[in-house]
C-alpha cells in the first residue's frame, strides 16, 4: 500500500475510533442519568407495590429487581473504568457484562414470554416466543464471551471494522452483537404483535377496551414498547448493513435502558392496575389475561390458567 494511502487510512481509523469513544462516553453518562431519574420518580410506587410485598417470596419481585438494578451498577462502572484499571480488567468486564447486561436482558425477555403465555396459554405462539427468547439469551451469552475490557462490546456490534494494533490498522470481523440485536428485534416484534393482536381481537375492538382496565393497560404497554423499543431496534439493525455503520451502535446504545425502564413500569403498572381495579379478578378479564400468570406470584392459584386458549 502506498505511504500516502496508508497514512490516510490510519488517520481515518483514528478519527473513527475517537468518534466512537466520544459517542460511548456521552452515552454512558446519559444512560446512567436516565436510569437514576427513572428510579427516583417511581420510587414511591416501587416501595408501595414491590418493597412492601417482600415479606413473602414472589417471583415477580425477583424479576423486577433483576431488571432494575444490575444495569445501574454496570453503567456506573462503565463510566469510570479504563483498560488499565486492573490486570484482571477483562475478567471484571465480562463478569459485570453478565451481571448487568445479560441478567437485564433475561428479565426483560422472561417478562414478555410470560405475558405472551398469559394470553395464549399452551399454544404455538407461546412456544415460539419461548424458543426465540432462549435463542436471544444464548446469543447474548456469546456476545459477552466475544467481548473484553480493551476491546469493548461495541466492536462486537459491528459487522466489519478497523482497529489499531501498534498504530497499524487491521480489519476485525464480528457479528455476535448484530446477531443478538436481530434476535431481540424479532422477539420484540413477535411478542408485542401477538399481545396487541390477541387483546384487540378478544376485546371485540379498541372501543370496548375502556371498560376493561387491565386489558387496556396491557395493550397500551405493548404498543408503547413496540414504538419506543422495537421500531428503533429494527432501524438499528438495518443501519448495521448500511455503509460505514457508525450510527447503528448510537441507536442501540439506549435500547436496553429503554427496555428496562418500560419493563419495570409494566411490572409496576400490573400491580397498580390489579389493586385499583374494582373487580380485579373478574371472570371476563381472567379468561383473556390471567392475573396469576401476569403477576406470576408464587402464592397465586395457577390452576385456572392452564386451559388452552382459543385463537
Amino acid at each position: 500500500m502506498p505511504i500516502g494511502a496508508e497514512a490516510t487510512l490510519l488517520s481515518y481509523t483514528v478519527m473513527r475510533r475517537l468518534e466512537r469513544l466520544n459517542i460511548e462516553n456521552y452515552a454512558a453518562y446519559s444512560k446512567l442519568a436516565i436510569l437514576i431519574y427513572e428510579v427516583s420518580i417511581n420510587l414511591d410506587r416501587e416501595v408501595q407495590f414491590v418493597w412492601k410485598t417482600c415479606g413473602s417470596f414472589q417471583w415477580s419481585n425477583v424479576l423486577y429487581f433483576i431488571n432494575r438494578y444490575p444495569l445501574v451498577l454496570y453503567e456506573i462502572w462503565s463510566i469510570y473504568y479504563t483498560p488499565n484499571t486492573t490486570p484482571s480488567c477483562d475478567t471484571i468486564y465480562q463478569l459485570l457484562w453478565y451481571f448487568g447486561i445479560l441478567t437485564t436482558h433475561i428479565a426483560i425477555i422472561v417478562t414478555w414470554i410470560l405475558c405472551v403465555y398469559a394470553i395464549y396459554r399452551r399454544s404455538l405462539p407461546s412456544l415460539g416466543a419461548f424458543i426465540l427468547g432462549m435463542a436471544t439469551i444464548a446469543s447474548d451469552i456469546y456476545q459477552g464471551i466475544d467481548s473484553s475490557c480493551s476491546r469493548n462490546t461495541s466492536l462486537s456490534e459491528t459487522l466489519w471494522v478497523s482497529i489499531l494494533v501498534s498504530d497499524t490498522p487491521i480489519n476485525y470481523s464480528s457479528s455476535s452483537g448484530v446477531l443478538t440485536y436481530i434476535l431481540l428485534s424479532v422477539f420484540d416484534l413477535l411478542a408485542t404483535s401477538l399481545i396487541m393482536t390477541k387483546l384487540i381481537r378478544k376485546s371485540n375492538g379498541l372501543r370496548k377496551l375502556k371498560t376493561r382496565n387491565l386489558l387496556e393497560f396491557v395493550l397500551e404497554s405493548g404498543a408503547l414498547y413496540f414504538c419506543a423499543v422495537t421500531i428503533p431496534q429494527l432501524i438499528a439493525v438495518a443501519l448495521y448493513f448500511a455503509p460505514d455503520g457508525l450510527y447503528s451502535p448510537l441507536v442501540n446504545n439506549f435500547l436496553i435502558e429503554l427496555s428496562s425502564v418500560m419493563t419495570a413500569r409494566f411490572l409496576l403498572g400490573l400491580r397498580e392496575t390489579r389493586k385499583l381495579s374494582s373487580q380485579p379478578e373478574s371472570s371476563l378479564e381472567e379468561s383473556i389475561v390471567p392475573l396469576s400468570i401476569l403477576t406470576f406470584d408464587i402464592t397465586s392459584n395457577w390452576s385456572r390458567s392452564w386451559d388452552i386458549a382459543e385463537y
